[in-house]
């Protein structure tokens, strides 16, 4: 489903930093938020955070 809903993001490097080249919709920005993330997140680079789930073991 994330393949299908930000097919056609693009993000630029300028600098150091990573920018969307345009903003997410709105649909997009409901999916990061279910997903627990932000924009920023998405741009990162290295390994993303890890979450602890609610009576999960790491």
């Amino acid at each position: 489903m994330m393949s299908t809903k930000f097919k056609g993001v693009l993000v630029a490097r300028i600098g150091a930093e990573w920018h969307f080249t345009a903003p997410l919709s709105g649909e997009q920005q409901q999916y990061v938020r279910a997903l627990g993330l932000s924009e920023a997140a998405l741009l990162r680079r290295g390994s993303p955070p890890v979450r602890k789930l609610p009576g999960k073991r790491l």
